[in-house]
């Protein structure tokens, strides 16, 4: 976080552009004229995170699904050892 110069009032977050140069180049523009300055064009960060986002969500209900398939799995072995050592609760 920081204080924007000249309005102390409003604390403020952000990123430091020479730091999101180096991890994420692509939402990072320099000027062409002047000092050069370096900012961060928070519209493309946002559609990345959410890009991002969406494959992190696609990736975690593709595992889940994996999962409640290898819990069934073990949920079904437990009930054969339980029924092959005669504690299955009855005869079938």
């Amino acid at each position: 976080s920081y204080d924007l110069r000249g309005d102390s009032s409003h604390t403020r977050f952000g990123f430091i552009a020479d730091e999101m140069a180096e991890v994420l180049p692509q939402v990072v523009r320099q000027a062409t004229t002047g000092d050069k300055r370096m900012g961060i064009m928070y519209q493309d960060l946002v559609a990345f995170l959410v890009a991002m986002m969406q494959d992190l969500f696609a990736d975690l209900s593709s595992e889940s699904g994996r999962l409640q398939a290898v819990e069934q799995r073990i949920q079904r072995r437990k009930h054969w050892r339980r029924r092959a050592r005669g504690g299955g609760g009855g005869q079938h």
